[in-house]
């Protein structure tokens, strides 16, 4: 009887065969590959760290989209589910994350920030120490801890370690856990180049609009309960797409779960200037009220110390740029399809929107940066505000945004795509293996 015995099948949608898929993916993820040249520094893109793929080269590869390249990276210090010694993800390595080495009994003749480790231990796991991992004490419990907080490994010969701070204790009895510092190419690399571009806005903001107020700035407007525009009875055309925006129904909005963090801030302004749409929908009615306009403000987990995923942020320069002022020929030419203004204030406005999002589901850089690339609109909002109209609108205009960046393009509705004779996309999709920029 047909279907009786079923078999494993799985489709694809696509008309290639999986050797022809998995030929690009190998190539897609060497290192020193072709297609992203420096775009990770020389890597490719990551891969799960299924065992079939770490012991064999050739062996069929997973990899992330996007989106999860964050929240399943080793800056989450998320682990194989094959291997919980190893990251689940390629960028941080597939070697172990860690190795617990034995100290040998013997510790004479030794500074006091050294350790001779037992050779009765593996070669493997001697070799697996280096300079730069953390080292950390594991005594017997009636034992004090001989090795500082911090300490970290400056030098290896054969079995001695030499360590960055002196021991406090005798070692004698106690092993050592050795584990590499997180290293994600892969996030931090695209951790860096968002919020780059997001800092480039934040520096040029007010480039095309001089009149704009940089400091905050109260405005009479109105606003009905579930809709995103404020209105105003007169013209402000000092405002600038990404100006945040306080009142009331919105400083207290609520979000899919808890209160926003970040503000409302304005995504459009009619061509009239007396409304703006908002990247939120008030949860109650106000006319003639008072509402604060504020310059475009920093974002949640901006990297800004060493130990920030994407720090140190690049600094943009483009001295070759089109000019895409209001007024210029140019605006409606495809040139200015890679205006970098108007990349960078979509940039901006994306992460703006989603900088909304409530602490629960919003607490660390790559649960942030998920959401970005996601396109999770649905957490800015409560269900009441999802269902509205409005609602539904301020989601598809950020969406719009989101995929006119990844794209690569500041509006994927008025430049569209463009392929040559040869199949090559020659206004969207940039070549990641090209430097463009300063």
């Amino acid at each position: 009887m047909p279907g009786s015995h079923p078999d494993v099948f799985g489709w694809t949608g696509a008309i290639d065969t999986i050797p022809v898929l998995q030929g690009k993916i190998q190539e897609f993820t060497a290192d020193s590959n072709t297609l992203l040249r420096q775009y990770f520094g020389g890597k490719g893109w990551p891969f799960y760290n299924i065992p079939s793929s770490i012991t064999d080269s050739k062996a069929d590869r997973k990899i992330p989209s996007g989106a999860n390249i964050f929240v399943e990276g080793p800056l989450r210090d998320a682990r194989s589910s094959y291997n919980n010694d190893v990251y689940k993800l390629s960028s941080g390595g597939t070697e172990p994350v860690k190795e617990t080495i034995a100290s040998e009994g013997n510790q004479s003749n030794l500074e006091n920030n050294q350790v001779r480790l037992s050779q009765n231990e593996p070669q493997s796991k001697i070799d697996f120490v280096k300079v730069g991992y953390i080292a950390t004490a594991n005594p017997p419990p009636e034992n004090e801890n001989p090795i500082p907080q911090g300490t970290t490994v400056t030098a290896v010969n054969e079995l001695v370690v030499t360590l960055s701070k002196p021991l406090v204790a005798n070692i004698v009895g106690s092993s050592i856990t050795f584990t590499r510092p997180v290293d994600d190419y892969a996030g931090d690399a695209m951790i860096k180049l968002w919020y780059s571009w997001a800092q480039y806005y934040l520096t040029h903001w007010k480039d095309r609009t001089p009149s704009a107020p940089t400091t905050q700035t109260a405005i009479t407007g109105s606003i009905e309960e579930n809709l995103a525009t404020l209105s105003f009875k007169n013209e402000h055309r000092e405002l600038v797409p990404g100006m945040a925006v306080k009142g009331p129904g919105l400083d207290d909005a609520m979000t899919e779960v808890g209160i926003h963090q970040g503000n409302a801030v304005i995504l459009k302004i009619a061509s009239d200037a007396k409304s703006v749409t908002l990247s939120q929908v008030a949860n109650k009615p106000s006319k003639d009220a008072i509402f604060t306009i504020h310059p475009p403000q920093s974002l949640l987990w901006t990297p800004t110390t060493q130990e920030d995923a994407g720090h140190p942020l690049i600094e943009f320069a483009f001295p070759n740029a089109p000019d895409c002022r209001p007024g210029s020929p140019n605006r409606k030419n495809a040139i200015c399809r890679h205006d970098p203004y108007a990349f960078s204030q979509q940039v901006y406005l994306i992460m703006a929107s989603i900088n909304q999002i409530s602490l629960k589901n919003n607490d660390n850089v790559c649960k942030f940066m998920q959401d970005v690339i996601g396109a999770n609109m649905g957490f800015i909002f409560t269900q009441a505000a999802k269902d509205s109209d409005d609602g539904k609108m301020v989601s598809a205009m950020i969406r719009d945004m989101i995929k006119s960046v990844l794209r690569g393009v500041s509006d994927f509705t008025k430049y569209p795509d463009v392929v040559n004779n040869q199949g090559t996309h020659t206004s969207w999709y940039p070549d990641p293996s090209e430097p463009h920029g300063n």
